[in-house]
């Protein structure tokens, strides 16, 4: 049986406090996280370990997150079971690679696949692993990556059975909370888009922060197993782990257990937060996100020190929002970066202006969408 599971993001720091450890209580979820995968690989019946991408949130990861996975790989690599991975957009760009450490420790069992794609044989499957690689250009992460990907599926035996592992973003697939961020937003493929019909071929891919499986109309059967642990609010309430995967292409979701709990709370309408807070049941260790339904202004200061006598942490207050977790995407994404640029130089263009743009109005429109994502691109 393979265990599977992606997006660890080892070092990110979304809506965190600092711990006893000396480490923040993000960090500590993505720790806990891998320690209680690494407890589910021991068990007898996981013959092969798949890691689909996003081990680290950066490029560029601290000494101290590398420090503990190179830790936690000596572990995973005294289990004499082999574990692949490939990289993923977080992990990699056109000057760094986040993973590059690995080409360096002396280990038996894990094999880093970084450069191209490649393939290996397990019982009846042939398993194609296609990382996400350094691109070729900025403007562009995604080209090299996606041409592999194409490159893969056309020479597929359509009729054998078959494993692809890679890391992006299929048009069917559920946004989350990955497809939020903007400057992580990239292509989008369409896996549907041959008419061929495929007897048995499945894509195992990370990206994408929700966990979901689908099948399209030429066969392909597309599984995410979501990121390892919650991040943002669009991963309130949903099960955080990894897949199981059988020599007879059964697939389970099985859910990680021990992280911080990401939680939407509807305030109702002149309710006084504290005492709404007060009649309900909380678990300890919640992430709170307050919705509200009219435009009371609330004293976050004091939300955040009362749901600490909970033993909970105050989020964000957010405006009503609309529930985009279920929304499919059914074209090509872009970076929005790239649609504000190509919108001022038409725009300028056709009004006929001589303004530096590019060095005077883009970096604005830069700095505004960045406020408005929660998170530092980049």
């Amino acid at each position: 049986m393979i265990m599977y599971f992606a997006d660890a993001h080892v070092g990110h720091r979304m809506y965190q406090s600092m711990t006893d450890d000396g480490i923040t209580t993000a960090e500590k979820d993505t720790r806990v996280a891998l320690d209680y995968l690494y407890e589910r690989m021991q068990e007898p019946e996981i013959e092969l370990v798949i890691f689909g991408g996003d081990l680290f949130n950066s490029s560029r990861p601290s000494a101290e997150s590398i420090r503990w996975i190179i830790q936690w790989f000596k572990k995973v690599d005294a289990l004499n079971k082999p574990l692949y991975l490939i990289p993923g957009n977080h992990d990699i760009t056109a000057t760094s690679n986040a993973l590059v450490f690995l080409r360096s420790l002396h280990v038996s069992n894990i094999f880093l696949i970084d450069k191209s794609a490649s393939k290996i044989a397990w019982n009846s499957w042939n398993i194609y692993f296609v990382p996400f690689m350094n691109p070729e250009s900025s403007k562009n992460k995604y080209a090299t990556t996606m041409a592999s990907l194409s490159s893969v599926l056309q020479s597929l035996d359509k009729n054998a059975d078959n494993i692809i592992v890679t890391h992006v973003q299929e048009v069917d697939s559920k946004i989350g909370a990955e497809s939020m961020l903007f400057s992580r937003n990239g292509d989008i493929i369409d896996l549907g888009e041959s008419t061929d019909q495929y007897k048995n071929t499945v894509v195992l891919s990370g990206h994408m922060h929700m966990p979901q499986a689908y099948q399209k109309a030429n066969g392909i059967r597309v599984i995410y197993p979501g990121s390892t642990c919650s991040m943002d609010q669009h991963d309130c309430g949903q099960k955080k782990g990894y897949i199981t995967f059988s020599k007879d292409g059964e697939i389970d979701f099985k859910p990680v257990f021990g992280t911080r709990l990401f939680k939407r709370y509807s305030l109702p309408t002149g309710k006084d937060p504290k005492e709404f807070f007060s009649s309900i049941r909380m678990s300890n260790n919640e992430v709170i996100f307050i919705e509200l339904n009219d435009d009371t202004i609330v004293d976050e200061s004091e939300i955040r020190e009362y749901l600490q006598t909970r033993g909970c942490q105050l989020a964000k207050v957010l405006p009503k929002l609309s529930d985009d977790r279920n929304v499919s995407v059914r074209t090509a994404a872009k970076n929005p970066v790239t649609l504000l640029e190509n919108w001022l130089k038409d725009f300028f263009k056709e009004e006929e202006k001589e303004v530096d743009w590019k060095n005077k109005v883009l970096p604005l429109g830069k700095e505004i969408l960045l406020n408005e994502t929660e998170f530092t691109g980049d």
